[in-house]
């Protein structure tokens, strides 16, 4: 992309086809920004315009480690298309992602486009989605791959629930704060009273 091209896409501002982030998000923002445009029609994130378009660049580096985890979170990966332009001396990533013929998951979470904004997919958009176009085993296999990501993360969040909270740590925790307790009474009865 030229970056006069570049240019007379960010001057629309944002839409259902367009996203613009001054810095780059975290991961799992990037992840559901990929497949809401892949749900929709396809679409741009740039990372380095603040609204109102204004070119603030952004560490190149940083936006490419950001988008490969991201694409590891999101199912099946959308086809995109990465490059920089620089423009004003400050460099902008322009991911383009195109739109996908298969639902596509991140975090196990389905996404769309509505105007300039993302929004959850519910049941029944899911639901027609994998129904359209399908024969009913097509669209039974679609639903019952859909059922497992969403099974497969949520036993995911299950096991860091489970780990963030387990006995060890909580006692650890527990520990620290008695340790901190006794100092911190320590220290006032030596020196405040």
């Amino acid at each position: 992309m030229r970056s006069d091209e570049l240019r007379s896409l960010i001057s629309q501002g944002e839409s259902e086809r367009l996203e613009l982030k001054a810095a780059v998000p975290h991961p799992a923002l990037i992840a559901r920004y990929l497949a809401s445009f892949a749900n929709t029609s396809g679409g741009y994130v740039v990372f380095g315009v603040e609204e109102p378009l204004k070119i603030v660049g952004v560490d190149v580096a940083r936006a490419q480690r950001a988008l490969d985890f991201a694409l590891t979170k999101v199912d099946p990966k959308p086809n995109v298309a990465v490059e920089t332009v620089e423009i004003e001396g400050h460099p902008i990533v322009v991911v383009s992602v195109q739109q996908s013929a298969s639902l596509v998951s991140a975090y196990g979470g389905y996404y769309r486009r509505v105007g300039d904004a993302m929004l959850a997919l519910t049941a029944e958009e899911i639901r027609a989605h994998a129904l359209a176009g399908s024969t009913i085993e097509k669209a039974l296999s679609d639903l019952s791959s859909l059922a497992a990501t969403q099974t497969q993360t949520i036993e995911q969040l299950r096991e860091e629930f489970v780990s963030a909270n387990s006995m060890p740590k909580k006692l650890g925790i527990a520990a620290i704060g008695a340790v901190l307790g006794a100092l911190a009474k320590y220290v006032v009865d030596t020196f405040f009273l």
